[in-house]
């Protein structure tokens, strides 16, 4: 399309805001308008159907064509056959994932983390990448089963303790409830 036409300038409309691009047909040096404002280039291909056909055909083509330049995709479409769920590398890209969600880090720092990093070392097109919410059920069922019976255990040392509840608003105008739990040592009553 651009060795058919070349660019003349803006042509600014009087009371009307829109602008046009003014650009000249290389074939026949007639000029034409491009509209800015939509990116639409509907009457210059009009004008290359009806006026020069074999351009018009040329442009047709060029459109269809696959290009030549590398795309990331051609690296990624070739493993189209997905691992296994049971595959270590699967169940390690599983894990550094769950790692990610539960750092407990916000989205914009999420780039610059030892977890985030993990998983592009991991990262192979042939993974599945689960959905949110198998991911948080996983890590759901990890929590009950990992640190909730390791938290009980520490409870039950535990020979005082005072809890204090703080409700406060978040950046976000989101009511937030924060429970914490002081222990008391031992030590300090003299026992």
């Amino acid at each position: 399309m651009r060795k058919y036409f070349a660019y003349e300038g803006h042509k600014l409309k009087r009371g009307n805001p829109s602008r046009n691009i003014l650009v000249r047909c290389n074939l026949c040096v007639e000029n034409y308008h491009r509209s800015y404002t939509e990116g639409s280039t509907s009457n210059l291909i009009r004008h290359l159907e009806n006026q020069i056909f074999e351009a018009f055909q040329a442009v047709k083509l060029e459109g269809t064509r696959k290009s030549d330049q590398i795309s990331i995709l051609d690296f990624c479409e070739g493993g189209s056959k997905k691992l296994p769920p049971n595959d270590p590398k699967q169940k390690r890209f599983d894990e550094a994932v769950l790692n990610l969600l539960a750092s407990n880090r916000a989205s914009f720092h999420a780039l610059n983390t030892d977890e985030f990093k993990d998983i592009v070392n991991i990262a192979d097109p042939k993974l599945t990448v689960k959905s949110q919410q198998a991911m948080l059920k996983q890590m759901s069922k990890i929590v009950k089963t990992k640190v909730l019976p390791d938290i009980r255990k520490e409870l039950n040392t535990i020979d005082a303790a005072t809890i204090s509840l703080d409700l406060w608003t978040s950046h976000r105008k989101d009511g937030v409830w924060q429970l914490r739990f002081y222990i008391l040592i031992a030590t300090l009553f003299g026992k």
